[in-house]
């Protein structure tokens, strides 16, 4: 009986199979033990990788087939930079959309930060939290063009989620108190405090992507 997966089903499986870890960079990916795993033809296969492709996760060669992207250290530094530029614009426009139910959000945002940093590091819990956080700012601040200028180094965070989190339990309290110092900051319109302060996290957060990428996907 052939499986009922949707595209989309095939299309997250197949990514969580690669953030697993299981594949090395420049590891090439073989079709036939994704159509037995998940009961799929090699075409459905074949558009999940293309997909994945126009996504940055995997590449594609003529001659090798579809790999696991290795990214260089100059591409990680042009990302982690513009991650900062539009995470930047992204805190600014929502400072200047404080609506009562917008600080009632953030507030929300910031007692479960301070709560969380008061407890033991909780990998999936820290987790969780920051991408509530990150999802009620997007949610928030509707910003279409800069998504789709993001798109690269949003999905390089996700081949990377297992990286960080690797050791996030050196770093899991720096991420916390980052997110609460800039929603601190947003709440008191401090522009030009937000702006020093982000920036002064560009060498940190490049040291450690670095760090969590040597580290694991030599």
């Amino acid at each position: 009986m052939r499986s009922n997966l949707t595209r989309k089903q095939l299309y997250n499986c197949i990514l969580e199979d690669i953030l697993s870890g299981r594949y090395r960079p420049n590891a090439v990916l073989n079709k036939i033990p994704f159509c037995a795993k998940y009961d799929v033809s090699k075409e459905e296969v074949d558009n999940v990788f293309a997909a994945l492709t126009d996504d940055y996760l995997i590449a594609y060669d003529q001659e090798k087939g579809y790999f696991i992207k290795k990214y260089l250290e100059s591409e990680i530094k042009q990302l982690v930079y513009l991650n900062y530029t539009i995470t930047t614009i992204r805190f600014i426009k929502l400072m200047h959309s404080l609506t009562p139910s917008v600080i009632e959000k953030i507030n929300s945002c910031l007692q479960e930060l301070k709560k969380l940093s008061q407890q033991k590091n909780d990998l999936p819990k820290i987790m969780q939290v920051i991408d509530n956080v990150v999802g009620n700012v997007t949610q928030i601040v509707k910003t279409p063009l800069l998504d789709n200028i993001l798109k690269k180094a949003i999905n390089l965070w996700l081949y990377t989620r297992k990286v960080i989190a690797y050791n996030i339990q050196m770093y899991g309290k720096q991420l916390i108190n980052f997110y609460i110092k800039v929603l601190e900051l947003t709440l008191n319109q401090d522009e030009l405090s937000l702006r020093e302060f982000l920036l002064s996290f560009i060498n940190i957060w490049e040291t450690a992507f670095l760090e969590y990428y040597g580290k694991i996907l030599k």
